[in-house]
């Protein structure tokens, strides 16, 4: 059971929204014979599956899905992202080498 409750609050952390998570506790309250205290319970696991699954159809019983946006998050080498962040950057603009911070360059228009 301890496993179970970790593994509940590694997803409440992960980012479930806790409305989610109060409506099942009260689906679950009022239903006509409530057996919350027991997690073995096959409607409180029936109501979990319901309630926590994500876009792909995967409960979240079974386990946690990474977020698509931390996948692609960092894509490359990470060279590509150091040039990334330096054709942003305010030092390239104004002409700066971000290598040496010595060499000045005529800023193009």
């Amino acid at each position: 059971m301890d496993a179970g409750f970790e593994k509940w609050r590694t997803i409440m952390r992960g980012g479930r929204p806790v409305k989610e998570t109060v409506d099942t506790i009260v689906r679950v309250i009022n239903q006509k014979n409530p057996q919350f205290w027991n997690p073995t319970e096959p409607t409180v696991q029936e109501q979990f599956e319901r309630v926590y699954k994500d876009t792909s159809g995967n409960s979240y019983m079974v386990g946690l899905t990474i977020p698509q946006s931390a996948r692609t998050e960092f894509q490359g080498s990470v060279e590509a992202l150091i040039a990334r962040g330096a054709a942003s950057s305010d030092d390239t603009r104004r002409g700066i080498n971000l290598e040496t911070r010595n060499t000045y360059r005529e800023p193009t228009m």
